[in-house]
């Protein structure tokens, strides 16, 4: 087996991510990358390494995903969230539990930074638990600094930017508030060892997880399907990115749209 080929089997078995014949010029190139940045040349040493550290392997994994996010990116859908979503949460709930939101491949934390920031607005404070969970050692450590350029608040208000965040130089830190009502945790989505209390990631009202599945192949893509059945509340809502659906999975039964246009759609089984 070639070197490429070695590295993508590798990389498919310890994170399920795949690179078609499509992505794979992204693909070469990413590994190219991350073994410059490992000052290691030679292959056969690297793909021993590559197996051997976990540093290695989420240096190649961010390198050849699209790891693109800012905050209250797909404002529409964060706009139903808001507006349909969590208050129809709160008249269902159990008035003794928060609610729990879950960003799966959270990447650097823009993501559940948001929804922190947006239950905050709603008044929620501490009834609402926010869970980011990313493959990514590296983007987890990032996001638990919670430090980001005007490039990640493009498209946010100033009142917003305000109110939430101070400018240090060229970055912007967030509320230490809004940073606390984040928990991060490591979790690869191609394992099998969710939902589980010792991951975090159990009893849902709200998941969201998008542009994560597209690297999946059909087979795995149906697998995490039905992990996140699993890993919802009844009547919970799972929203995806707009390339990706349930639609065609073995679940797509087990919920209704409530935005088919949004990806949003919550569990009714």
């Amino acid at each position: 087996m070639k070197f490429l080929e070695r590295a993508a089997a590798l990389v498919r078995q310890r994170t399920g991510l795949v690179f078609g014949d499509g992505r794979r010029s992204s693909f070469e190139a990413g590994l190219a990358a991350a073994m410059r940045r490992a000052r290691l040349h030679d292959p056969v040493l690297y793909l021993t390494r590559l197996a051997a550290t976990p540093s290695l392997l989420d240096d190649l994994v961010a390198e050849i995903t699209v790891g693109e996010t800012y905050f209250f990116r797909e404002p529409h859908q964060f706009a139903v969230i808001r507006e349909e979503i969590v208050p129809a949460l709160l008249s269902a709930r159990s008035r003794d539990r928060p609610l729990r939101f879950w960003s799966a491949g959270c990447a650097s934390g823009e993501e559940p930074y948001s929804l922190a920031i947006l239950v905050r607005e709603l008044g929620l404070g501490r009834d609402a638990h926010i869970v980011g969970t990313d493959l990514s050692r590296a983007a987890l450590a990032k996001a638990t600094h919670g430090r980001y350029t005007r490039w990640s608040l493009r498209g946010v208000s100033d009142d917003v930017v305000h109110a939430y965040f101070t400018q240090v130089g060229g970055r912007f830190e967030l509320a230490p508030a809004v940073r606390a009502a984040v928990e991060f945790r490591y979790l690869n989505l191609a394992d099998d060892t969710y939902p589980s209390l010792s991951t975090g990631v159990w009893g849902m009202d709200l998941i969201i997880c998008r542009n994560v599945l597209i690297y999946f192949d059909k087979k795995l893509q149906d697998r995490v399907h039905g992990l996140f059945y699993e890993s919802l509340e009844m009547f919970g809502v799972l929203a995806l990115g707009h390339k990706e659906s349930v639609t065609f999975s073995s679940h797509s039964d087990s919920y209704e749209a409530i935005d088919a246009a949004e990806r949003i759609y919550r569990r009714v089984k």
